[in-house]
């Protein structure tokens, strides 16, 4: 079985290819994630152990790299980032697991033997599952996609929601204006958008979660951030939304904010 570790701490990484060596596993090391990128379309391996904070390209944007281009090897998030939507960062860019330094080496080693056990299968993306749910819930005829850039695309008119799931805090709030405004322009009369995101207090260090979240966009997206309440609220408005409200969606720690037109 051949993996790839891709660590910037090089002590670690010595440690890890040594450790993983004498379980038998053939191990590549690389330091940073443009290395990372090159081996892993250029060699078959078995799974990937993939450091978050790397010079070059960080974990996660080595993990949607790859599922971008269907590479399906399974892929162990390690990092010494605990907070929970750091993990949860992780899983939806594509990972299969996440451990968080400072971790059990036995672990680990159990972890990647599960994954190895599952193999490199295929997952389908998110619209090839909803396309199953509609046929599911007998609405296929009702349901279409929109190929294109959702900052481009022409979406059409007359719809009553427009749902927005985790997707804002990737973007600048200049490039956030761009698309509520094409969202408010689609919506019908007394259409409202449904926001769906982690939204820190005010003061930007509270609740911890959330506030660990936008320190995870500053660091992870090339503008992104976890944006307040108050933030997102003047985003709305200023595309032409008359009001939002937020609502909790517990036991989740996200939040849902209501625009209306």
């Amino acid at each position: 079985m051949r993996l790839l570790v891709v660590e910037d701490e090089q002590r670690l990484a010595a440690g890890l290819r040594k450790g993983l060596e004498a379980e038998g596993f053939a191990v590549d090391v690389v330091y940073n994630g443009t290395d990372a990128l090159w081996m892993a379309r250029e060699n078959p391996f078995d799974a990937i152990v993939l450091d978050v904070m790397l010079p070059g390209a960080n974990g996660y944007q080595v993990c949607r790299t790859l599922r971008s281009e269907s590479n399906w090897t399974p892929i162990l998030m390690l990092t010494a980032k605990v907070g929970v939507w750091d993990e949860v960062e992780g899983l939806d860019t594509g990972a299969d697991d996440y451990l968080a330094k400072p971790f059990s080496y036995a672990v680990l080693v159990a972890r990647l033997r599960a994954l190895l056990r599952r193999g490199a299968r295929p997952r389908p993306t998110v619209l090839e599952v909803a396309k199953e749910n509609a046929a599911l819930a007998g609405i296929a005829a009702q349901y279409r996609t929109i190929p294109g850039s959702a900052f481009d695309v022409d979406y059409g008119t007359g719809y009553d929601l427009v749902l927005l799931s985790n997707f804002l805090h990737h973007f600048n709030p200049e490039t956030i204006h761009h698309l509520l405004t094409k969202v408010h322009a689609a919506l019908g009369p007394g259409g409202r958008a449904v926001t769906v995101e982690f939204i820190p207090n005010d003061d930007r260090i509270s609740p911890p979660d959330s506030a660990t979240f936008s320190l995870v966009m500053l660091a992870a997206t090339p503008a992104g951030d976890a944006y307040t309440f108050a933030e997102l609220d003047k985003m709305f408005r200023d595309a032409g939304f008359r009001s939002s409200e937020k609502h909790a969606l517990l036991p989740s720690p996200a939040h849902m904010v209501i625009s209306r037109k």
